[in-house]
């Protein structure tokens, strides 16, 4: 099927194209997957979540905890 848009607003345009760049899609395939993604929104389980969570936390450098919390909030006061 086919759609075509008008008048969309230059500063939206702009916003797509930037987003198409920066994921590699057409702007036509970003509009597709953004109306997928609002239309169809893919709940997570918990434990999908939280293994996406580790996956990240493995790639970080370092982990934020309470000493490195206090750390920064001291070192901002000085």
């Amino acid at each position: 099927m086919n759609i075509t848009l008008k008048e969309v607003p230059s500063d939206l345009h702009a916003r797509i194209k930037e987003a198409a760049d920066q994921s590699g899609r057409s702007i036509n395939r970003q509009i597709i997957f953004t109306l997928e993604k609002t239309l169809f929104p893919v709940k997570s389980s918990r434990e999908d979540l939280l293994a996406r969570i580790r996956k990240r936390r493995g790639r970080m450098g370092g982990m934020i905890d309470d000493q490195f919390m206090q750390s920064a909030i001291e070192g901002d006061r000085s």
